[in-house]
Order: structure tokens, then C-alpha cells, then sequence
């Protein structure tokens, strides 16, 4: 318990994770802190005057207040013979 650990995920795992991965740690983080958590949450988006203008998917609604959007990102590595492209 107590405050969330303070190490990145990444020092405890390869720094290549999937943002999936890190999605779900994340989410076990909170979720040990007590705190409600829910992935791929589907929200209706509405305009001001209360028309429905779509529905939008968060990474992350936390606590039913809080939309949370990870991204993970992208390291180029070039190869002389080829490039490729590693999460």
C-alpha cells in the first residue's frame, strides 16, 4: 500500500512493452491503491445543447471522473540493411 511505487515500470521490465502492457500495469497500480479503475471505457460524447455526437473509447476511466490516454512510445532502430521500427 501506501504512495504509488515511485520506480518506472520500465526499470523493472524490458523499456519494449506494448502500451497494452503498460496499460495493464498501470490499471493494477491504481487498482492496488483502492481505487476504481475501468479500461477501454465507452463514454457518450455530447454536444452543449445535448445532442449525442458519438461514442469515445477511454484507454482508462478512473474513479468515474478521470479519463486517462497512454501512449507508448516508438524507438527507430536502423540497421544497414534495413530499417525496423521496435515498441
Amino acid at each position: 500500500a501506501g504512495a504509488l511505487d515511485r520506480n518506472p515500470i520500465a526499470t523493472k521490465n524490458t523499456k519494449r512493452h506494448l502500451e497494452k502492457i503498460y496499460e495493464n500495469a498501470l490499471v493494477h497500480r491504481l487498482r492496488r491503491q483502492g481505487l476504481k479503475v475501468q479500461q477501454q471505457s465507452p463514454l457518450t460524447v455530447y454536444d452543449e445543447d445535448g445532442t449525442i455526437l458519438g461514442e469515445y473509447f477511454a484507454d482508462l476511466f478512473v474513479e468515474d471522473c478521470l479519463i486517462v490516454e497512454l501512449k507508448a512510445p516508438r524507438l527507430s532502430l536502423t540497421n544497414t540493411s534495413r530499417k525496423s521500427s521496435v515498441i
